[in-house]
Order: C-alpha cells, then structure tokens, then sequence
C-alpha cells in the first residue's frame, strides 16, 4: 500500500513512489521499519528531499490530518531514467501515538497513517498503521471489559489534558458505555493515556446526565505511573471506586478533583 504516480506524466521524472512497511502493526514506542522504493521516468532526475511524517487524523479537522512526527531519509540522490531505488527506513514512533486498535478492535473514528514526501514527485495518500496498546495500556483496557463498559468510539483533538506530561500538540480520547449499573448516572467515560518512556499517564472522565456540577466541567480522576505499576495495578477496583464517587457524590475529594499517582515502583 503506498502511493503511485502515472508515468512521468508530471514531468519531474519520478514514475512511481511506493512506501512499503515491514510490517503496518506497530505500538507507541516501537520502530516502524520498511523500504519507500522508488522508479525513474523518462529521463535522469536529481531528488534533493525524502521525508516520512506520521499523521493522525482529528476530530472536525478534516481528512488531511495533522503531522506529528517528520523525519528525512534521503536527500541529494540521482535516480536514473527508468532505474528503481530503494531507501530502507527505521522510523521511531512517538509514545504519544494514538491507538487505533483496542482488544483485537478497530477504534471507530481514529487513523494514523504513515506518508511520504518526494520533492520531486509531490506528496502521496499516507499508508494506514494500525497502532495497538502497550501492555500497561492494555491493562487498563482489560480492566474497563471488565467491569463491562465496552468501547464505543474514539476520535483526537487539539489541546493538553491538566495534570499529566504531555509533548504532542493533541491527545485522543477513547470513548465507552458505562458500566450497566451506573447507566442512569452517566452517559460514557473517556479515557485518554499520555505514555512516555518512563511511564503511563491515564485520565478518565465522566459525562454525566444532567446538570450535577456546581463548578462546571466533567469529573475526571488521573494517575501518573511507572509502565511495571500499570500492569499490575488494580484498575477495576480504581476504575469503580472513581465510578462510585462521580455518581455518589463520594466524600473522597480525590476523586472530584483528580487523583495523582507518582512515579515509583516497578
């Protein structure tokens, strides 16, 4: 899956550019490697630039997507008259990256692509990745099937979350049903994951029915771990302890305000 141009048919003589990842799975973090090939046209060309930037679609913002990440392969190279090239890559991907899978799922409303600028092609459709969840962001999604609140879309957009590190200019929001029995409280949950090499970052907030704020906004409740502490911390008892105060009107204010977890542990 790439993109290809009709022969020479723009005269910059680059006949074809296809951009071809070893393997269109990937996870926040990881190394994205692959070949972006290249064909000549009818006549000897100079390329002075070949770049590859990760894009993410957002919400209301059309279907362009935003650049989060660009990095140069190549430059300066001499592709000959009808002569294929081929550049391999090995292209890290930020640990802000969006999911666009959960549980084995596509996440409804997200794309993450992967396109490739050629000065002297143009710019082509970006290649679809299918992002999935690091292990300590897998638990916390194990832990919402769980408690049987399954997802219901996902969509990013501009902004920071208050209260966690955050490097990208946007974060996504992972949207699902709630739980059965707080249905008549609350109409979904958001859950967002700010991931760093260090650690996870997770906001959970509730839309609620009605009009159950004084000070307006959303509860939302935060944690700030170590990835070892995400995978074995007990996010079904966190997760309805949060649910219980944002629907009971719990005297833990921690739950109201946010709760924060520090770094430390495994």
């Amino acid at each position: 899956m790439g993109f290809r141009q009709s022969p020479d048919s723009s005269g910059t003589g680059v006949a074809s550019v296809e951009t071809v990842p070893a393997s269109a799975h990937c996870r926040p973090g990881d190394h994205l490697a692959g070949e972006v090939r290249l064909r000549g046209g009818d006549r000897d060309v100079r390329v002075g630039e070949i770049a590859l930037s990760l894009v993410a679609r957002l919400r209301g913002e059309g279907e362009a997507g935003l650049e989060f990440h660009r990095t140069v392969i190549a430059g300066g190279l001499d592709l000959a008259a009808g002569g294929p090239h081929t550049i391999p890559f090995r292209l890290p991907l930020p640990w802000e990256t969006p999911l666009t899978e959960a549980r084995g799922r596509h996440l409804r409303g997200m794309a993450v692509g992967l396109r490739t600028d050629v000065d002297a092609a143009g710019r082509g459709d970006p290649v679809m990745l299918a992002v999935g969840p690091l292990p300590s962001q897998q638990r916390v999604l194990d832990a919402f099937a769980e408690l049987g609140s399954q997802v219901k879309s996902a969509h990013a957009e501009r902004g920071r979350v208050t209260g966690l590190h955050q490097e990208l200019p946007f974060h996504q929001k992972i949207e699902f049903h709630p739980p059965q029995q707080y249905g008549g409280h609350v109409r979904g949950v958001e859950l967002t994951f700010l991931a760093s090499p260090d650690g996870l970052g997770v906001a959970v907030e509730a839309d609620r029915r009605g009009d159950l704020l004084s000070e307006g906004g959303e509860p939302f409740g935060r944690f700030q771990v170590t990835h070892g502490q995400a995978r074995y911390m007990a996010w079904e008892h966190e997760l309805t302890g949060w649910l219980q105060a944002v629907t009971g009107y719990s005297s833990d204010h921690r739950w109201a305000r946010g709760r924060r977890r520090p770094y430390g542990g495994g």
